[in-house]
C-alpha cells in the first residue's frame, strides 16, 4: 500500500524490493531474458568478425603492403558497420525495457493484475517514443562535453595543461556534477513518456516539475543506487578482474560468460 504522504527512502527501497520478488517474471525475468539475448547477439556477432578478420590478416602476407593497406581499411568500415548495427538494436533494446519496467511498475504500485503479454504489448507501444526520448537525452548530454572540448581546443596551453593525469582528474570533477545533475533533472521523463503518453519536450518539462517537490529523496535514492552500483562493481571486478584477462585472451567461451556475468 502507497502511504498518503512522502514515502522514506527505506520505505521506498523495501517496498521495490517486495514488488520485484512479488512480480519478477515481469519486473526481472523478461528484462533478463531480453538483455542476455542482446549480449549473447553482440558476442557472437563481434566473435565472428574478430575470426574473419585474424584469417584475412594471416593469409594478407605474401601480398605486401598495398593489400596491408586494402586490409586495415576494409577492417575500418567493417567495423564502424558493427557499431553502427549493434547501436541500432541497442537503442530500442533499451527503450524496450524502459518501458517494460515502467509500465510493470506502474501497474505494480497500484495493485493491477500484472501480466507478462499485455505488458509486452504495452511496452512495444510506447518503445519508439522512448527511442525518441533517449536520443534527445543523450544529445543534450553531449551538449557539455562538446562545449568543454572546444573550450580545450581553443587554446594550445590549455590543451598542454590538461594533457597529462591532473587534466582528466580534473574533466571529472568538472563533467561528473553536469553529468549527474542532469540525469537526475530528467530521469522521470520516460514515466512522463510512457505514463502520461507526452510528448519528448513535455516529458522532459514533466521530469522537472515532478523533481522539484520530492528532490532531497530523489537525490538520495541515485546517490544510494549509485554507491550500491560502485560497490557490486569493486567487488566483481576485484574478485574476477585477472580471470576476465585471462578468459580474453585465452577462452571466448569464459569471456562470453565473463560478458553475461557483468551484464
Amino acid at each position: 500500500l502507497i502511504p498518503l504522504r512522502a514515502m522514506a527512502i527505506p520505505e521506498i527501497f523495501s517496498g521495490t524490493a517486495k514488488i520485484m520478488l512479488r512480480y519478477w517474471p515481469a519486473l526481472l525475468g523478461i528484462p533478463v531474458a531480453i538483455l542476455v539475448g542482446f549480449v549473447l547477439f553482440v558476442y557472437a556477432s563481434g566473435a565472428t568478425i574478430s575470426t574473419i578478420v585474424v584469417k584475412a590478416t594471416m593469409s594478407v602476407g605474401a601480398g605486401g603492403l598495398a593489400n596491408l593497406d586494402n586490409l586495415m581499411t576494409g577492417m575500418l568500415v567493417v567495423w564502424l558497420a558493427y557499431f553502427v548495427v549493434v547501436a541500432a538494436i541497442a537503442l530500442p533494446t533499451d527503450a524496450l525495457l524502459i518501458s517494460l519496467t515502467v509500465i510493470a511498475t506502474d501497474r505494480a504500485v497500484r495493485g493491477l493484475p500484472i501480466r507478462s503479454r499485455d505488458v509486452l504489448r504495452q511496452a512495444r507501444q510506447r518503445m519508439f517514443a522512448v527511442c525518441r526520448l533517449t536520443l534527445v537525452f543523450y544529445a543534450i548530454l553531449f551538449l557539455p562535453q562538446l562545449v568543454f572540448y572546444l573550450v580545450v581546443a581553443s587554446s594550445p596551453k590549455v590543451m598542454i595543461a590538461l594533457a597529462g593525469p591532473g587534466g582528466l582528474v580534473l574533466a571529472f570533477l568538472v563533467m561528473f556534477p553536469i553529468y549527474f545533475g542532469l540525469g537526475l533533472l530528467l530521469s522521470l521523463a520516460p514515466i512522463a513518456v510512457v505514463v502520461e503518453g507526452r510528448g519528448v519536450g513535455a516529458a522532459l518539462q514533466r521530469s522537472v516539475q515532478l523533481l522539484k517537490p520530492a528532490f532531497g529523496r530523489i537525490l538520495g535514492i541515485h546517490v544510494l543506487w549509485s554507491v550500491c552500483m560502485v560497490v557490486v562493481l569493486w567487488g566483481y571486478f576485484t574478485l574476477l578482474g585477472e580471470q576476465i584477462l585471462t578468459d580474453l585472451f585465452e577462452s571466448p567461451l569464459l569471456a562470453g560468460v565473463d560478458l553475461l556475468l557483468f551484464a
